[in-house]
């Protein structure tokens, strides 16, 4: 059973806020140039943007793909290819250096399950994911510090919608594609935090050795393949005993959400190309 909706994005996008704190609501819809036929199943984050897509006009270009488009990001939708770009030039949002503390722009496509799947029950969760790295620049002219990078990750809510006393508590959990900072992105367990709009949610990333034998070369078209079921039902565990989840039963724990996309600590300028999105559960 594939999850993902609107695979080829043809129905557009709902646009967040660059700002989650002010609203988490549409801010505005990009239909495409009105050419989308149902409500979008699709969002576009831009959170802790300096500049923002709202004020943003679309285009059409001459091969007949989508854009739109502001002075640090731009996406580009391809319908009949089924394909997204995402830009993200952290070169027009920070004027010095990141500091550590401070949020840092995104630039994500974002999707809410309609069917709820327990992951517990799950036979089988098997993501796949078809995408290049078009372009990592450090644009950074004070010193690179360990926190500074331009990275992407394949990121879900893991909720539980049970409707009793735990109901809407959730964790994250990731399976890391591309850091800057190292070849291979390892895997990484901790509370939400270092921005002042985290969620102070448990995060639980996998180590991308699990299914990457070699870096992610920048140009490089590459098509992944990762069973993630047992990742996901340890996740679960170890986040309740670690006291995350408290009121949840693990078998309450449904696929809830699921984001894409760059988040730039440092100042870079990057792109990369969704050719294919998979959430096969069995």
């Amino acid at each position: 059973m594939e999850l993902l909706r609107n695979l080829d994005f043809s129905d557009g996008f709902e646009l967040h806020h660059v700002e989650k704190r002010v609203t988490n609501r549409p801010v505005a819809i990009f239909n495409l140039k009105n050419t989308a036929k149902a409500y979008p199943a699709w969002q576009l984050a831009q959170w802790c943007c300096k500049h923002n897509l709202a004020d943003a006009t679309e285009r059409v270009t001459q091969n007949g793909a989508y854009v739109i488009g502001d002075a640090s990001k731009c996406v580009t939708v391809d319908v009949e290819q089924g394909t997204i770009s995402l830009e993200l030039n952290t070169s027009e949002e920070y004027t010095v250096s990141r500091v550590e503390g401070e949020g840092w722009p995104h630039i994500l496509i974002e999707q809410i399950f309609e069917k709820k799947v327990s992951v517990m029950n799950a036979k089988k969760i098997e993501l796949e994911i078809e995408l290049s790295i078009d372009k990592v620049t450090c644009r950074q002219k004070e010193p690179v510090e360990h926190y500074h990078t331009a990275q992407f990750s394949w990121i879900f809510a893991l909720a539980d919608r049970s409707g009793g006393t735990g109901d809407g508590d959730f964790i994250w959990f990731g399976c890391p594609v591309y850091d800057f900072r190292f070849p291979l992105p390892g895997e990484f367990r901790a509370k939400d935090g270092g921005k002042p709009e985290n969620t102070g949610k448990y995060i639980y990333f996998i180590d991308s050795r699990h299914y990457l034998s070699e870096p992610v070369a920048i140009g490089k078209r590459v098509r992944l393949k990762i069973d993630v079921t047992q990742h996901m039902k340890e996740a679960i565990r170890d986040a309740k005993a670690k006291g995350y989840l408290p009121e949840s039963r693990a078998e309450d724990i449904v696929l809830e959400n699921n984001n894409l996309g760059w988040e730039v600590t440092g100042t870079f300028d990057v792109g990369l190309t969704f050719y294919r999105l998979s959430v096969d559960v069995q």
